[in-house]
């Protein structure tokens, strides 16, 4: 499961009901390796800090401009660095969630009243791993091989957790961005991809899955402020076919994969894709089954702010009837100063 840094006192503690209090987080800042945070904090209105799979993690800081001092001298340059971490203080003790290394991407200026908002992501925006749409011939390169060339093209490390790590003859990358070609390699192989930090992780979902969940979110009695829950209108695939060429045989065959348990009335996934053998086939179809069946049913929750909740953790939902069970987290967006996380969740069968 890929692991994200560890908060201080992370521990297993009850999350308090919403009636307890209202829960205030402030936000350490070090931009360009100075920490601005006690001239930041007379300006300071708002902040965010959005992290997730399969995107770079984002911090959004809004600030008060009366005086124009930030659409003049204090302006942020893109690309500049910010370090920032959230700390909580309550009866818990203090606690810090890091949010990693952040580029500044941009900034929007807005009044009256006159407002900045600073936008900085995870990758290093002077990159082109993220925009620029390319094509390339990769020919005999393992999976960990190319993730390590685009991780250094965006100026990254790679943190390389998965359990496998399988070679190609081929592979055409046509008009995708690095990070798209990369994102979609990994799918197939049924991997995620978590970029903030300064590192690109790579992980597998099934141990993602499986994994317990780190705390229990209870309708009434937890500190929920609102919640949604989707199942959507697709059945349950209970199994995959995928069609291949045999170059020794010279034609095209089938290989079917079903799913363990799976109810015989559900549908079956039909996947167009290059394989170069039935080895690669039988790897490819129950990823590509893994992810057809992810988010059928999907929840957002907006809790009273608690920095254990990230993406990368499940969690354990009590008290919607039926919706109840175990959820993987998706993303997370922490917001202040009055400390929120909102969660994107998904269900795990």
């Amino acid at each position: 499961m890929y692991q994200r840094r560890p908060p201080c006192r992370p521990g297993n503690r009850q999350v308090k009901r919403m009636t307890d209090f209202t829960r205030r987080a402030n936000l350490r800042v070090v931009y360009q390796s100075t920490d601005i945070s006690a001239d930041l904090q007379p300006f300071l209105l708002s902040w965010s800090y959005t992290e997730g799979l399969e995107q770079a993690d984002d911090l959004q800081i809004t600030v008060e401009d009366a005086d124009g001092r930030w659409m003049n001298a204090w302006m942020p340059e893109r690309g500049d660095r910010i370090r920032a971490d959230i700390l909580l203080s309550d009866g818990d003790g203090p606690r810090r969630l890091p949010c990693g290394l952040f580029s500044v991407d941009g900034h929007e200026h807005q009044g009256p009243p006159d407002t900045m908002t600073i936008k900085a992501v995870s990758a290093d925006v002077n990159s082109n791993v993220r925009r620029e749409k390319r094509s390339k011939a990769w020919s005999k390169v393992s999976l960990r091989q190319v993730a390590e060339k685009i991780a250094a093209g965006a100026r990254l490390r790679l943190n390389w957790q998965a359990g496998i790590n399988s070679v190609y003859q081929k592979l055409s990358q046509s008009n995708q961005s690095d990070m798209e070609f990369l994102l979609k390699l990994c799918a197939r192989e049924g991997l995620r991809v978590k970029v903030g930090d300064g590192q690109i992780t790579v992980f597998p979902q099934k141990k993602f899955d499986a994994a317990a969940g780190v705390l229990t979110i209870r309708k009434g009695t937890d500190a929920v402020l609102s919640h949604s829950f989707k199942r959507d209108s697709v059945d349950t695939y209970r199994a995959a076919v995928i069609r291949y060429r045999d170059e020794k045989r010279k034609k095209v065959l089938e290989y079917t994969y079903n799913r363990p348990g799976a109810p015989a009335d559900g549908q079956t996934l039909r996947i167009t894709e290059r394989c170069e053998s039935l080895a690669e086939a039988r790897r490819i179809a129950p990823a590509r089954l893994m992810a057809a069946n992810r988010g059928l049913m999907t929840a957002d929750i907006t809790m009273v702010g608690d920095e254990r909740l990230l993406s990368g953790l499940n969690v354990k939902v009590a008290g919607w009837g039926r919706y109840d069970g175990k959820y993987a987290v998706e993303e997370t967006a922490h917001a202040g100063p009055a400390y929120t996380t909102a969660l994107k969740l998904r269900q795990v069968t």
